[in-house]
């Protein structure tokens, strides 16, 4: 899956994108993480808020 995800930035942007992606992939994976940190977090306030 991922090797396939290289292979269509590097067709698409003729390898540019690939210098970023590494770092492009990582801050979208700790964005994903910090967000759904945030909603385990918030879902029991807002579970017991409800109730």
């Amino acid at each position: 899956m991922s090797q396939y995800s290289v292979q269509f930035f590097i067709k698409r942007d003729g390898g540019s994108a690939l210098a970023r992606s590494p770092v492009v992939v990582l801050g979208f994976v700790v964005s994903q993480f910090q967000l759904f940190n945030l909603l385990v977090t918030l879902f029991p306030i807002m579970v017991v808020a409800g109730l």
